[in-house]
């Protein structure tokens, strides 16, 4: 797990990343009962193995996250893009 949230959180609450924002994670962004919100070009590092997990996910404005899971000790949950229940 790279970030973590309390399941019993506030549904309500709002976990952004945005503005250009290039994050190198490598494991799951997890959220479960919250709202995960990536936006305004924000990235995962090119080689990193990045899963997200939240109650409601919003990717707006170009955003892209890496799935190169290989060797990384991460599963990979499958092709890109996979949604997952």
């Amino acid at each position: 797990m790279a970030f973590f949230g309390r399941r019993d959180a506030t549904s309500t609450v709002l976990q952004k990343f945005s503005n250009n924002a290039i994050l190198n994670i490598e494991g799951a962004i997890y959220f479960p009962n919250q709202i995960l919100e990536i936006d305004n070009n924000g990235t995962t590092h090119a080689n990193g193995c990045t899963h997200a997990v939240a109650r409601k996910i919003q990717f707006m404005n170009n955003v892209t996250l890496s799935n190169n899971c290989e060797g990384t000790g991460v599963k990979p949950i499958g092709p890109p893009p996979q949604l997952v229940e």
